[in-house]
């Protein structure tokens, strides 16, 4: 049985007589195993029965939370089957609520004990899941510092708990507290969360984001405290939005932040632009929350000169929502520490992935950045040098060798691997060089992704270096449809429609090909598409060499990433007849 969606109950051990109704001992004896409640029903009216159970009887979750759960319950009497009439209890602490199906119920027969049917009886924790009271915060520290992640949680049953990194699990962190005695640059936008589980749910906290500065003073931020005044917005056109900023001292921008609505899905990307329109740093969104601020790390960070302007943009999301609050800049100037962002024409907007230079109703998009005042901390401000010298840049398959040459004039202090922007492992204490690991490519899908190597020194003082690389693992494709044929065929009521499915996957990854049945009548050529569930068009293909009838399949060009349990709609137009399949 997986974990999570089965559970094995086990047969309590206390005496079968007495047991009716609300007051029934199995609730008052059941002492701290709550799971394994007896299942008892009655016959004829009158009296109470307990019958054999097959050792031990399993439990399927019927409820997103874990907290409502289906029992199949076999009972005989020697050679007898007997089936329970519909029964309802409360235990007497108030927590549990049992009730059963009348007859016969759906979990199937049970011959071994030579009964026909088996009844079906459901549990519910009257309290509930398991609620998070205190969510980790996020915080700012400056390198060689111990920073503490905390959460919080009540439950009725023992609590159990596992702290991620960037959503992967941190090994040993289980307890409800997380510390990292001494952080590094690598640990900057570092997005910690915690999972709580007990008994019956499993619930995650909100993400916190670990700002690490540069050694020359604390980050700061454009905006603190405000909040946008209208969220997920559109006039139906994708936007580069951003804000004209400066700071009255030199420095660095070391992140892009923006704030997400709801209702915004999909990759968003961040820009650094000159205040002419030369691109000086991209970035690429990853592990966002599902609302409010997102931050990424800039690798390497930007150099900023005093009272000198630069652009911060970030682009909207494929379904081309986004945040406002217009006449933010209207009356005055946004302060915040070093940095300004000038009153007027601000609150900048511009075709997607080009330079924003347009402006209306001085509106504030909520586009940020992450600023250190300073150039680095100490005497030290030469930063060390590292180069990737395996893979090269090219196509790599199966388990492949990472290995970087790094230097320092001081000394390096740490080294750590990235694949997309994550930490591949932990950062490497003062590695040698060259230092090198090995990365499952099999982890990713197959396609474009970058590898990094960021280094520090002690100073605070870091720098990166990248390789792209094409991931080609053999993968086997999945249908929906197998061995499935049309009940009716070449079938029409005079009119043309696009006919279409919805699905998902329980994974993530890749639509790479349309399918459809053909009738032995249809003609003409047939386009296929791929949508969001909320109507977005991802993809269109044309069928070409079809055959003259059966199924039909045509390969996407650019395959469309599929995210895992969410929702899509593949459809195909036929010419002018129609059939069950697609």
């Amino acid at each position: 049985m997986n974990s999570g969606e089965y559970r094995f109950i086990a047969q309590p051990s206390v005496p079968w007589n007495g047991w009716c109704d609300a007051d029934h001992s199995s609730w008052l004896n059941s002492g701290t195993n709550p799971n394994a409640p007896i299942l008892i029903s009655r016959y004829g009216g009158s009296s109470c029965y307990q019958y054999a159970w097959a050792g031990e009887i399993d439990a399927a979750a019927v409820d997103g939370s874990n907290t409502v759960w289906r029992f199949a319950h076999t009972h005989n009497s020697s050679s007898s089957c007997y089936y329970g009439q519909a029964f309802a209890q409360i235990s007497n602490d108030g927590r549990w609520a049992l009730f059963s199906s009348p007859w016969g119920g759906t979990l199937g027969s049970d011959t071994a004990f030579g009964c026909s049917n088996r009844i079906d009886a459901f549990i519910v924790d009257l309290t509930g899941s398991l609620v998070i009271t205190s969510h980790p915060a996020s915080q700012t520290a400056s390198p060689g510092t111990l920073v503490t992640f905390s959460v919080r949680a009540s439950s009725a049953s023992p609590l159990r708990y596992q702290w991620q990194r960037n959503a992967v699990d941190i090994p040993g962190a289980t307890a409800a507290d997380y510390t990292i005695a001494a952080v590094g640059p690598a640990d900057n936008g570092a997005r910690v969360r915690a999972r709580v589980t007990n008994d019956f749910s499993s619930v995650l906290s909100h993400e916190a984001v670990l700002t690490v500065t540069g050694g020359g003073g604390g980050s700061q931020t454009l905006l603190t405290t405000q909040t946008p005044g209208v969220e997920d917005i559109s006039n139906g056109r994708a936007y580069e939005l951003g804000v004209r900023v400066l700071s009255d001292v030199a420095g660095q921008m070391t992140a892009v932040r923006f704030w997400k609505g709801a209702g915004e899905s999909g990759t968003h990307t961040g820009h650094v632009w000159t205040a002419t329109g030369q691109l000086l740093a991209t970035v690429i969104f990853t592990n966002e929350s599902a609302s409010g601020w997102q931050q990424q790390p800039l690798v390497p960070p930007v150099a900023m000169a005093a009272n000198v302007e630069y652009v911060v943009s970030v682009s909207t999301p494929p379904n081309q929502l986004f945040v406002v609050t217009q006449n933010a800049l209207a009356a005055g100037p946004l302060v915040n520490g070093h940095l300004r962002a000038p009153a007027g024409p601000n609150g900048v907007y511009g075709a997607i992935g080009t330079f924003p230079t347009g402006s209306y109703d001085s509106s504030n998009y909520f586009r940020d950045l992450a600023f250190v005042p300073g150039s680095g901390g100490g005497g030290d401000t030469t930063p060390p040098t590292v180069s990737i010298t395996q893979p090269s840049a090219g196509t790599v398959s199966g388990l492949v060798t990472i290995a970087a040459t790094s230097a320092d004039n001081v000394g390096v202090a740490g080294l750590q691997f990235q694949v997309d922007g994550l930490n591949l492992g932990n950062e490497v204490q003062t590695p040698p060089s060259p230092y090198s690991s090995s990365w499952d490519s099999t982890a990713v899908a197959n396609g474009s992704h970058l590898l990094t190597a960021v280094v520090h020194d002690a100073a605070g003082n870091s720098t990166s270096a990248s390789v792209p690389v094409t991931v080609a693992n053999q993968q086997s494709s999945q249908t929906v449809l197998t061995t499935q044929t049309p009940a009716l065929q070449d079938i029409t009521n005079g009119r043309a429609y696009e006919l279409g499915v919805r699905v998902l996957s329980d994974v993530a990854g890749q639509i790479t090909a349309l399918r459809f049945w053909k009738g032995a009548t249809e003609s003409g050529p047939h386009t296929g598409h791929v949508w969001t569930a909320t109507g977005q068009l991802l993809a269109t293909v044309t069928f070409s060499n079809e055959s003259a009838s059966g199924w039909q399949q045509q390969p996407l060009a650019t395959p469309v990433a599929v995210a895992a349990n969410t929702e899509y709609v593949v459809s195909v137009t036929p010419p002018s007849l129609d059939v069950g399949s697609r």
